[in-house]
């Protein structure tokens, strides 16, 4: 039945080829789906309490999601519903120097980031709220745990280690649980986290006190 099969298949090659190209993008397809239902229903975030976990966007003039860190903080002082906030920002990050330089997907993050998913470190320890609003007292970096892996050859001994990001200097300072992506459950995941600090890693206007920006 198998030879049988492979000749009508060898003299319909349009066919053949159609086939081929109709189980393929099926296939595809249900892989592409089950991947978004897997990591979004079946597969919660890694946090201590993920069913009570929510992320709150602000639509300013129909677009974006981004509010100010003034009305951040007064969020987190004003507001009771809930047991924690905290705020992030994301983007690329040059990490290393010269040649070795190359670009990573990285989130600056509140203090309160790493305790509201309740999630603490594989190795070392993360940061906390003395970080807020500090401008270049903590060059302090947590690192994803696949970043771990395939940045830094899974070296135990990163904990501790000087990094640098964008041209400055950061210490590793705890590395994540494996399957933690913090707030992004599909795609892309961050590769490390730092404290929201300028002008380090987001250089320009002082966001910590500009209520528009």
């Amino acid at each position: 039945d198998l030879r049988y099969g492979a000749r009508m298949l060898l003299k319909q090659p349009g066919f053949t080829l159609m086939a081929i190209l109709t189980l393929s993008l099926g296939i595809g397809a249900n892989t592409a789906i089950f991947s978004v239902v897997n990591a979004l229903l079946l597969r919660p975030p890694l946090a201590a309490q993920p069913e009570q976990m929510a992320r709150l966007d602000k639509l300013e003039q129909g677009v974006g999601n981004h509010t100010s860190f003034p009305n951040y903080r007064d969020l987190v002082e004003g507001t009771e519903a809930f047991s924690a906030l905290a705020a992030f920002d994301t983007g690329p990050v040059n990490l290393g120097q010269g040649d070795a330089m190359r670009s990573v997907f990285g989130e600056w993050v509140t203090g309160n980031y790493f305790p509201a998913f309740g999630v603490s470190a594989a190795l070392g320890r993360t940061f906390g709220t003395e970080t807020d609003g500090a401008l270049e007292a903590y060059p302090v970096a947590v690192v994803s745990h696949g970043a771990w892996q395939r940045r830094f050859g899974a070296d135990p001994g990163l904990v501790g280690k000087t990094i640098i990001l964008n041209g400055q200097q950061f210490t590793v300072i705890g590395i994540m649980p494996e399957g933690f992506r913090g707030t992004w459950p599909v795609g892309v995941a961050p590769e490390l986290w730092t404290p929201l600090m300028q002008p380090q890693l987001l250089p320009g206007a002082d966001f910590f006190s500009d209520r528009n920006g």
